[in-house]
């Protein structure tokens, strides 16, 4: 990417129950999981052409201290001219 706006690069929701969110995503919306990037608090979905790739995320002081609220969402962003931006 060589650009000095910004893109969205990932998206992350953040959720309260991760196999329920992972089962509405894919079996629900129509998703498809890429099971490459899956751990036990984090599920990635395949991203088409043209499309920002996207997961979810386990929000749960329990699992992981300073995790965000569920809900809450997290966006990133990419550039190669940051300075510019």
């Amino acid at each position: 990417m060589s650009s000095t706006r910004a893109a969205v690069n990932f998206i992350i929701f953040c959720v309260s129950d991760l196999e329920a969110s992972f089962k509405y995503f894919t079996e629900t919306l129509g998703f498809e999981a890429d099971l490459t990037q899956n751990s036990p608090v984090f599920r990635s979905f395949a991203s088409r052409e043209g499309t920002t790739p996207f997961g979810l995320f386990l929000a749960s002081e329990a699992a992981i201290p300073g995790s965000p609220q569920p809900g809450s969402v997290r966006i990133y962003f990419e550039t190669d001219k940051l300075e510019a931006v």
